[in-house]
């Protein structure tokens, strides 16, 4: 994987060594640009040719911000959503916050779901969002001045083959008063929406999940469920029946479905996420043991 590195070269072969006093200029007037620099350049991955990341602030209020990540990917090129398919790396977020700050919620975009001869793959090209939602402690909130984020992006970019790289982007945490940017259309259109928490039942000894009235979104293509990593779906896995009450589908071998994990329903361009909750009864699912 490559990594981030910048070096910055202050002497030369040859060169002379600078007064002291000179030097101390020197670093000033370049901490002084990069303050007054309204948005910061992104620090990109070594090799990295074929994807830029930005940061914009899209809004601040009492103890929260919100903040629109983009990965430019190059045509022809493609990342992976967070549980990559049959093939391909798994997208991950690293976020570098001020104290006080937490991630509350990150809205991913919704994936093309491709079926292929190795597989199921989930992948994500073009212009790629993700809607960040942070928490904010009230006194960093009342400093009332913009703080640098970082984001590290980790990533295989693929064409025949996948090359695993990352990216490392600058960003600003929003004061008020703070220009934002409103999320383009297109791009909104790409994020997955939020369909709370779905009651679920396993049955068949856990191979047949039932979902009590999930929130499914809309249109004619074939529906589909992809889990996050870590489950054993390891691919989108078509239901097998869509009533009104609920929906039923058949797992595969080795899944593993608890009470909290994130799940992706998707329909085409349209996706809805969820969370799975076993601890209540699901109504129109048949009665069977509590995960």
């Amino acid at each position: 994987m490559h990594s981030v590195m910048h070096i910055i070269t202050l002497r030369g072969p040859g060169a002379r060594r600078a007064a002291p006093s000179r030097v101390m200029a020197s670093c000033f007037a370049l901490l002084l640009a990069g303050v007054l620099y309204a948005q910061p350049r992104p620090f990109i991955g070594v090799g990295v040719s074929h994807a830029r990341a930005s940061i914009d602030p899209v809004a601040v209020g009492a103890g929260t911000a919100q903040l629109l990540v983009t990965l430019h990917v190059d045509p022809g090129w493609h990342v992976s959503w967070r549980n990559p398919g049959e093939t391909g790396l798994p997208t991950r977020l690293g976020w570098n916050l001020p104290a006080g700050v937490r991630v509350a919620r990150e809205t991913w975009p919704v994936p093309v779901i491709a079926h292929t001869g190795v597989g199921a793959t989930h992948t994500l090209e073009g212009d790629v969002p993700w809607l960040v939602d942070l928490d904010i402690d009230g006194r960093v909130t009342g400093a009332g001045a913009e703080r640098l984020v970082s984001l590290t992006m980790r990533y295989g970019i693929c064409r025949e083959v996948c090359i695993p790289e990352q990216i490392t982007v600058h960003g600003v945490l929003p004061a008020r008063g703070s220009r934002m940017r409103a999320v383009p259309t297109a791009l909104r259109a790409r994020l997955a929406s939020d369909g709370g928490v779905v009651r679920a039942r396993l049955t068949n000894t856990g191979r047949t999940l039932c979902l009590a009235a999930p929130p499914l979104p809309r249109g004619a293509a074939q529906l589909e469920f992809v889990a996050d990593s870590g489950t054993a779906i390891d691919a989108a896995v078509p239901f097998t029946a869509v009533r009104r009450s609920g929906v039923t589908m058949r797992l595969p071998a080795g899944a593993r479905l608890v009470t909290g994990t994130s799940v992706l329903f998707v329909r085409g361009t349209a996706g809805v996420g969820a969370r799975l909750d076993f601890t209540r009864a699901a109504p129109g699912c048949a009665a069977t043991r509590r995960r």
